[in-house]
């Protein structure tokens, strides 16, 4: 080969490189498979390798192989010590570093600047050729002398692909900090159109999920009292929504991380990482902490980066103030829709969600059920005893009946004595057994009487369901009064359901 056809070849195998490797617009993985997948069946290569470069390890862990056309994701990781042939690259003492055991493999830097962010190997059965033509014609290219140009091609190739992944690491950077500030403007949105707590934590989690490029998220705040760490919600990729609400921890040091950050916790937010995979970062309100932030890439394996943790850290203080505000909101809203003696949900709020109920149960075809109830012998317990006695039937009964029934299921305070149970997804034969499970509950409750003396408790119920007994909530409710009804004449301690009442019995309950 002349030199001049060597030179042409030469030129016209790196433009092609860098052509496939700027070709494309996307991110790294796209890029290194172009590029890299052209020299593969150019010079004949069995696999390519790209790692970064660890200097708190000394070691280079790989993150791409090209074998036989296919890109993976890699695990191969190489430890550098002072007898490694690969501390030369790494001291910059040789540009390439090439190992004659089989197969051929050699090793080209990349870098940012100065500095050392990765490798390259290649590797082949036969080894690539040195071209000695080539480099008597790189001292002219180059401008170097020929023992500093050893591997010359390699050496080009080197420094096309550090140029590139400098941009591609200038264009991530960009691409981080727009994230970013993506994440942190959601943040603000959601904390002024979601004022619920669940619903503007859901929101923050997505975001950060989806802009700060997490794997998992999960949300834990202190109790009423201080004492506990409780679990809220989280998102895991892609997008399933955790419900953590089973997860609870005291606070006592040596627990888990989570709470040992939580006890570390100064007057401002720190981020405590743990194995550059999982972070904890306190939620801290004016010097007290909330609760505490947990992200993690415990799926994916990928190390977090500083960038990451001074976003979590800035968001920290409003993702706090925000949790302060929703709770607020969420206990002026509690004292609007429920009594303040029973803590029950009042009669206006009960009749907004028994509709919603109604039209839901015609949407998916499934059955409401009501149970009306009251005390039995309620006015001669107020007669007797006077009415802060009769207050605690009813605090007693309400307590009794909030702790017992299901999360989807609703109590409310009807009038006077009479509470009311609204009983979505629920069959006939269902509503019975709840209904029997708490009048034996109450059975078993007593309040004392200011001498001392206990008082056994009992209620009367009357049910209705619906679409078997009523086609609206009028009608209902209407049919839960007249089983009640019902049931205090006949069968006083009881549960009566409409369907049970005789017609002329039912008519003159009317």
């Amino acid at each position: 080969m002349t030199a001049l056809r060597a030179l042409l070849a030469y030129s016209e195998l790196l433009r092609k490189f860098q052509n496939h490797l700027t070709v494309s617009s996307l991110g790294l993985e796209e890029t290194f498979e172009a590029g890299f997948g052209h020299l593969m069946e150019r010079l004949r290569l069995d696999t390519v390798g790209l790692f970064w470069w660890d200097p708190q390890r000394h070691a280079f862990s790989m993150q791409y192989v090209l074998h036989e056309g296919a890109l993976m994701e890699g695990e191969e990781e190489i430890i550098v010590d002072d007898q490694s042939p690969l501390r030369q690259l790494v001291d910059e003492h040789r540009p390439v570093v090439v190992s004659d055991k089989k197969p051929w493999a050699a090793f080209i830097p990349l870098k940012m600047g100065s500095e050392l962010t990765g490798a390259v190997r290649l590797q082949r059965t036969l080894p690539l050729s040195k071209g000695k033509v080539l480099r008597e014609l790189s001292s002219w290219i180059s401008q170097a002398t020929p023992h500093q140009r050893e591997y010359p091609l390699l050496e080009d190739i080197a420094d096309i692909a550090s140029m590139r992944l400098q941009q591609l690491m200038r264009d991530e950077k960009h691409r981080k900090r727009t994230r970013f500030l993506q994440a942190g403007s959601e943040v603000a949105t959601a904390v002024f159109e979601r004022p619920r707590l669940r619903d503007m934590l859901e929101a923050v989690s997505r975001s950060i999920v989806q802009n700060l490029g997490f794997d998992r998220v999960r949300i834990f705040l202190l109790d009423s009292d201080g004492h506990r760490l409780e679990g809220i919600l989280g998102l895991q990729i892609p997008d399933m929504l955790l419900d953590l609400t089973g997860e609870s921890y005291p606070l006592k040091p040596g627990i888990n991380s989570l709470v040992d950050a939580v006890l570390a916790a100064g007057p401002q937010a720190h981020v405590h990482l743990v194995g550059g995979r999982v972070v904890y970062v306190p939620l801290v309100v004016n010097a007290q902490v909330i609760g505490c932030f947990a992200a993690d890439n415990l799926l994916s394996q990928q190390l977090m980066d500083e960038e990451q943790m001074e976003s979590l850290r800035s968001l920290a203080g409003q993702i706090g103030m925000a949790i302060l505000n929703a709770r607020l909101f969420e206990d002026i809203e509690q004292q609007a829709i429920t009594d303040g003696l029973t803590k029950l949900y009042v009669h206006r709020y009960f009749q907004q969600r028994l509709k919603e109920e109604i039209d839901r149960a015609d949407r998916y075809a499934y059955n409401v059920a009501l149970i009306m109830l009251d005390v039995d012998h309620f006015k001669a317990l107020n007669d007797t005893y006077g009415h802060l006695l009769g207050d605690k039937v009813l605090e007693m009964l309400a307590h009794s009946l909030r702790t017992n029934i299901r999360r989807i299921d609703l109590a409310a305070r009807y009038g006077g004595d009479e509470i009311i149970l609204l009983l979505p997804e629920i069959t006939e034969q269902e509503a019975w057994l709840m209904g029997e499970r708490l009048l034996n509950i109450v059975k078993k409750a007593t309040v004392t009487t200011p001498d001392g003396n206990p008082i056994p408790i009992s209620v009367t119920m009357g049910a209705s369901l619906y679409s078997a007994d009523a086609h609206n909530s009028r009608d209902l409710i209407d049919a839960a009064d007249k089983a009640l009804y019902w049931a205090k004449k006949n069968n006083r301690g009881g549960i009566c359901f409409y369907r049970t009442i005789t017609p002329p019995d039912a008519e003159k309950s009317a």
